[in-house]
């Protein structure tokens, strides 16, 4: 298929892939060969890889990654950051070695997502000679780190947030409704307004179009700046936490967490998800769940923006059709690990019930 960007360089809202549908509905198809479309000039291939690296660069501080001599393990997972992601991290002063950084359409047999400890599991034996290790997926787009341990976008964006007001730099925060409340936690006590949003990328981007937000982000690891496009960049993510480790002066990227743990309060994000065969009829049926309690925890409040998410004394538990794939995504966070996992297994619970209706 084609993928349509608008001018802005960001996700097409719905009105404009309405419009360009029926556009289509009403136009003539003509089909032409590639070839013969390059050689009529319809056609041009143009490579920006230079002007991106310079801009990427400029919206850091060189002089700061560079004093903290920080050897780098780089793992675009074969993808199409390679050579960017390794590329921008040299430049910015740290020593880089780069893992699957050849071309693999296979993506070495794993799925390039960098989100799930799976996938870079193979950084593991490797980190004892690396102060930190970053990695991008398939696409470029979506961002996670490797530490001693593999550290989570749930884990990312409260360090990216607090990295982006230790540089002085203070406004809005856009998170969807299955991400991390710890934003929530930073943003109240400094003052800076929080934003949710539907799952989707694209229904983040019109606040940091918009300038009502500076920051915004998923828990599947896709974040986006304002004054960048309005896109998440899984690369320039990585050149933040690579430049937060750097100007923090700590040797690890856990003691800048157990810092913000110290501040602030930190919290535990699991998630799971089953399959069902009627996507639509769950959807309505989800409807009905209105929970007093949620094991024992009181529900305080619902949001229903985008599936059903329930906020109690403790946490939070979401239950939400995928709008992708035959799959009800459950996510739920607390205090204590053992809470969210209570709470995760009675949303486990509740989605099975709810299926069976279906």
């Amino acid at each position: 298929g084609i993928k349509f960007i608008p001018h802005y360089g960001g996700p097409a809202s719905t009105e404009i892939t309405q419009e360009i549908e029926w556009l289509i509905s009403k136009t003539e198809v003509n089909a032409i060969d590639i070839k013969e479309a390059e050689k009529k000039g319809l056609v041009a291939e143009v490579d920006f890889k230079e002007e991106y690296i310079e801009w990427a660069l400029s919206l850091v501080d060189i002089d700061v990654i560079k004093r903290a001599k920080l050897k780098i393990l780089a793992n675009p997972l074969h993808g199409s950051a390679r050579g960017y992601l390794d590329e921008v991290l040299r430049r910015a002063g740290c020593e880089v070695k780069c893992i699957h950084c050849d071309r693999d359409p296979s993506f070495g047999g794993l799925m390039p997502d960098p989100t799930l400890p799976e996938t870079l599991s193979d950084m593991a034996s490797l980190m004892q000679d690396f102060d930190l290790g970053v990695a991008t997926d398939g696409d470029g787009d979506r961002a996670a780190a490797y530490s001693k341990n593999f550290i989570s976008p749930n884990t990312l964006f409260p360090i990216l947030l607090k990295h982006m007001l230790d540089k002085g730099i203070k406004g809005g925060v856009v998170r969807t409704v299955a991400t991390t409340h710890m934003v929530d936690e930073i943003a109240m006590k400094n003052g800076l307004k929080l934003h949710e949003v539907p799952v989707g990328f694209k229904n983040i981007a019109p606040y940091l179009l918009m300038g009502e937000a500076v920051i915004g982000g998923e828990e599947s690891g896709g974040f986006g700046y304002k004054w960048h496009i309005p896109e998440k960049d899984g690369v320039l993510t990585c050149l933040y936490i690579v430049e937060a480790l750097a100007s923090s002066g700590k040797k690890r990227i856990e003691e800048i967490m157990r810092e913000i743990e110290r501040e602030y309060k930190l919290l535990y994000s699991i998630r799971s998800h089953i399959s069902i065969s009627r996507p639509d009829r769950f959807k309505m049926a989800l409807m009905s769940l209105e929970p007093k309690s949620i094991d024992g925890y009181h529900v305080r409040s619902t949001c229903r923006i985008d599936g059903a998410k329930f906020i109690t004394d403790k946490g939070w538990l979401l239950i939400r059709p995928s709008g992708t794939e035959p799959v009800v995504r459950v996510y739920a966070e607390a205090e204590n690990l053992d809470i969210a996992k209570k709470m995760l297994e009675w949303g486990l619970r509740k989605a099975e019930e709810l299926s069976r209706t279906c």
